[in-house]
């Protein structure tokens, strides 16, 4: 049952007067409030997590591929790229070897360092935090365990604004086991902001020379900071399933979410006159949800966090069990998509206001039997293309008909194309799949000097390869699961295991 608390903040923040910060709020199409008026990353502007942009991205030719830079990082980690209203480059660094994620904002001339900010984070688990986003005042939000963190800008200086600790503030409803996978703000709050958000809901298990993860529960939530800077809680828990990406909202204040077992839209609504609010589930829907929680060999010495590394580098499921996707919102939120977690995969196509399925004419993308992927299916229009993360394959899909007559039919499956981690993007104006490629005489580990990684162009309504612009050989070319993100320049940025790339 959900739960409501409010509580004022006991620690202490700054209440900063931020120069160069607007408070003027999106006007885009569909366009949430409380994100920057900015360049399109993945979630900026819209909250769908279509993973595609208006704008137009690098043009080129197989025998001409656009021009690259790469900006070699002193620490080894990924991240994404999101942008604030000005242009500027803002880069995690998400530092897994050392636990501290490095916040960094870039010239987006020169990709020279303005200013940069670090945070240590827990060892259990640093790849927590790989989701962020910039709000309409041109702060930087990020999540990590059980804390929220807010970033401003004083100047070339990046300032702690907020540092909210849930497991602090709300200690019977919020504890260790709960860590913050995603964070999303809602389209509208009677406060400063409402921020959604998803727990994990997971607990590692190494012993005997095993390595595996017990389920103890995800939980949905929205975090309310009041106008006053006090924060109120609500809660939907989930005790039997696990969370494992992240989610979509639209602007009505639909909360879409996949767990391990099922398909959730989700709405914070009155419960009575009197104002009251609580957390609810709208409907729930089932799907095929393939293996249970594996157990993986990994030496008992070897910490967990490395555990979960080498199971993705060799090949391995990065969510432990159900689906690998975060849904996508499709045409102004009438869809949502996401794929199952049968072997092979198959694609799922619900409508959001009653979580009815459309048909589709070819359900499975793929036919090898490991088929599956950890990411978006990338979006635009009525269009959407996944990709296959432990194989060579990336498929293209339709929407068509009227409401209650809507089908999904296959476009294009490439699969000359093997694209094992990143996030895909959609640049609308070009009409364009932008895929992050691998080649190489084996698939697996993404640790061999043999692969070579490519940003790879392919026509969104054929699937042909438009261009292939080489990268790199080595670990230090690897995304590690980092999104693909685009500005308003033609410019394509990526997070990479050694550094930042910009393909232009």
């Amino acid at each position: 049952m959900a739960k409501t608390f409010s509580i004022a903040l006991s620690i202490a923040f700054l209440l900063l007067s931020l120069p160069g910060c607007s408070n003027n709020k999106s006007s885009a199409q569909n366009g949430n409030p409380y994100l920057s008026n900015s360049a399109w990353p993945i979630i900026h502007q819209s909250s769908s997590q279509t993973a595609s942009s208006r704008s137009s991205g690098p043009a080129g030719s197989l025998s001409n591929p656009p021009q690259e830079e790469f900006i070699t990082a002193t620490v080894q980690g990924t991240g994404p790229v999101v942008f604030d209203s000005k242009g500027n480059v803002l880069f995690e660094k998400v530092a897994i070897l050392n636990q501290t994620h490095i916040f960094s904002k870039l010239n987006p001339v020169t990709l020279n360092t303005i200013t940069s900010y670090t945070v240590n984070v827990s060892a259990s688990d640093p790849l927590n935090g790989l989701y962020s986003f910039v709000d309409y005042q041109d702060c930087w939000w990020n999540a990590y365990n059980q804390i929220f963190l807010r970033l401003c800008f004083n100047g070339n200086n990046i300032v702690p604004d907020m540092t909210i600790d849930l497991a602090a503030l709300f200690p019977t409803e919020i504890t260790s086991q709960d860590a913050i996978v995603s964070m999303n703000p809602l389209y509208t709050s009677p406060g400063m902001m409402d921020i959604a958000f998803v727990t994990e809901g997971l607990l590692s298990v190494h012993q005997g020379g095993y390595f595996t993860q017990q389920i103890v529960g995800a939980k949905v939530g929205v975090m309310r900071i009041n106008k006053d800077r006090s924060v109120s809680l609500f809660l939907q828990g989930f005790t039997d399933e696990d969370i494992t990406n992240s989610f979509a909202v639209a602007p009505d204040g639909g909360i879409y979410v996949v767990t391990d077992k099922h398909a959730v839209k989700l709405m914070l609504q009155q419960t009575c006159t009197c104002g009251a609010e609580a957390l609810n589930i709208i409907w729930e829907v089932p799907y095929i949800t393939g293996l249970p929680i594996q157990q993986i060999p990994c030496p008992d010495t070897t910490p967990d966090w490395q555990c979960r590394i080498n199971v993705m580098l060799n090949g391995g499921r990065l969510s432990p069990d159900g689906s690998g996707t975060t849904p996508t919102l499709m045409e102004q939120g009438k869809y949502v998509v996401f794929t199952d977690g049968e072997l092979p995969m198959k694609i799922i196509a619900l409508r959001t206001t009653d979580g009815s399925s459309l048909p589709i004419d070819t359900p499975v993308p793929f036919t090898e039997t490991t088929a599956q992927t950890e990411n978006i299916c990338a979006s635009y229009g009525n269009k959407f293309v996944v990709e296959n993360n432990y194989s060579p394959g990336v498929a293209g899909y339709e929407i068509t008909g009227q409401t209650g007559q809507e089908k999904v039919r296959q476009l294009w499956v490439n699969y000359g194309v093997f694209a094992p981690n990143a996030v895909p993007l959609i640049s609308g104006a070009s009409n364009t799949v932008y895929v992050y490629e691998m080649q190489g005489p084996s698939f697996y580990p993404l640790t061999t000097t043999t692969q070579q990684w490519f940003v790879t162009a392919l026509d969104l309504g054929t699937g042909n390869i438009l261009w292939r612009k080489p990268i790199g050989q080595d670990i230090s070319a690897n995304s590690i699961y980092a999104p693909l993100s685009l500005d308003d320049k033609q410019h394509i940025y990526i997070g990479l295991f050694g550094g930042l790339l910009r393909v232009d």
